[in-house]
């Protein structure tokens, strides 16, 4: 096969009304279980990634958008806690996050989001450094829990905002998503060096709703 792939179709991509859902657990049980879900928002224009933890307690949600000859934009984060008066926090950028559009495995793919301080809540100005390593391709992958998927692509991404820098490898399965992933970030007793998790392989379903019926 060729060596170059279209990024948007490793993500996940539900039909309306449908969620993908994402339950990871750590191989080694290093780690609490994580749930994801995949959604479209419903006013039909975004991807939503929302994260969950174990206990089902929403985290964070991702809104994404694809923009030919841009790729995968993640443009808007908003978390629980941390916005003004007790209102969750809302993190707005422009240029968005970027998750590339074509990947060439052994290259990369670079940009610098940065926060629009007007639409965020509280205001926020910084300006991050989001990479992405396209690591490789595999035919198929067999998880611990015995599923197996095929057409693979693995990911390897580091995002930086001031001195905070945090990562994962991410295992895309083609037309489903995120199969497995690993955490990573840099070492703060090695300069130089990373720590890498324990991966963690997911349970993937197809459920029946909408961003209104769930806590996004």
């Amino acid at each position: 096969m060729s060596n170059t792939y279209f990024v948007p179709d490793y993500w996940p991509n539900p039909q309306f009304g449908k969620i993908s859902t994402f339950t990871y657990k750590a191989i080694d049980n290093s780690m609490p279980n994580i749930v994801s879900y995949f959604l479209q928002s419903d006013d039909k224009n975004d991807l939503l990634y929302v994260e969950y933890n174990a206990l089902m307690q929403w985290q964070d949600t991702w809104y994404m958008r694809y923009t030919p000859g841009q790729g995968i934009m993640e443009w808007r984060d908003d978390y629980p806690k941390g916005g003004l008066f007790g209102t969750r926090k809302k993190v707005v950028m422009n240029p968005g996050i970027g998750w590339g559009e074509w990947a060439k495995i052994g290259s990369f793919y670079q940009n610098r989001p940065k926060m629009d301080p007007l639409s965020c809540n509280p205001p926020a100005f910084q300006t991050g450094t989001q990479t992405v390593i396209w690591e490789s391709w595999m035919p198929e992958f067999t998880l611990s829990n015995g599923d197996k998927y095929r057409d693979i692509l693995t990911i390897v991404y580091q995002q930086s905002w001031g001195s905070k820098a945090s990562g994962a490898r991410y295992y895309l399965a083609k037309g489903i998503g995120p199969i497995a992933l690993q955490w990573i970030a840099p070492d703060p007793n090695r300069p130089g060096n990373f720590i890498t998790t324990a991966r963690m392989d997911a349970k993937y379903t197809v459920i029946n709703g909408y961003q209104k019926d769930i806590q996004a």
